[in-house]
């Protein structure tokens, strides 16, 4: 288990390579600490995070990745404050899956208004967190 919780955060703009670039983010961080169990599942639904980010909200983001006891949360804060919402199922193969993979994959996940903007996150446990390096 961590001793004490960590953070670490990456700004980056709203382009299409933000989302390779958030997914090495949030895998170095975890790989840095040792974590190797669930690593597909949250870079998966940071990807899709990072993918509505860029498409819906078209500001710069923040990817925001914690951890602490036996858990991991994943945020991206936006400058947009409207919430996109998922697309219906006759229109899945053309997108809109991104939430409903974060609530399949994450034991939670949801959405903070803020002043300035949003936050969407989505939070995994974990048994497998071991001590903080």
């Amino acid at each position: 288990m961590f001793t004490d919780p960590w953070t670490s955060e990456l700004f980056l703009p709203a382009r299409a390579t933000s989302a390779g670039r958030a997914r090495h983010f949030v895998t170095a961080q975890l790989h840095g600490r040792g974590l190797t169990v669930d690593i597909d599942e949250i870079e998966l639904v940071t990807s899709e995070l990072v993918t509505n980010a860029i498409r819906h909200a078209q500001t710069p983001f923040t990817v925001t990745v914690h951890g602490e006891l036996s858990e991991i949360r994943v945020r991206v804060r936006d400058a947009n404050p409207v919430m996109g919402s998922p697309a219906p199922e006759f229109l899945m193969g053309l997108g809109g899956r991104g939430l409903r993979i974060a609530e399949a994959l994450s034991d939670a996940w949801g959405v903070d208004h803020e002043l300035s903007g949003k936050s969407v996150w989505a939070l995994f446990h974990t048994a497998s967190i071991p001590a903080s390096v």
